[in-house]
């Protein structure tokens, strides 16, 4: 009985901490050859889909973000298939 509780309680940990299989997308501010600032947005927010439900938060939405500047840009994560019906 004991195992299964410790099993148990192995699940529920591992349900509050789902790994995410898509890194980070790093925005970088570059002069020359060198990195001034950047700026790290969780992938799923970028995220773009055919189907407007799965998108993520942000997806091409003009966003304003603080490097070394206030720069103002709009990011979308997709397939390249895709390329052509996101403009």
């Amino acid at each position: 009985m004991s195992s299964t509780v410790f099993e148990l309680s192995v699940l529920v940990v591992f349900g509050l901490q789902p790994q995410n299989s898509i890194p980070d997308v790093i925005i970088w501010m570059l002069c020359g050859d060198k990195r001034i600032a950047s700026y790290r947005c969780p992938a799923y927010q970028l995220l773009w889909s055919p189907n407007a439900e799965y998108r993520g938060k942000y997806c091409g939405l003009l966003g304003s973000y603080q490097l070394a500047v206030r720069i103002l840009i709009a990011v979308l994560l997709g397939c390249v298939a895709n390329r052509s019906v996101t403009g």
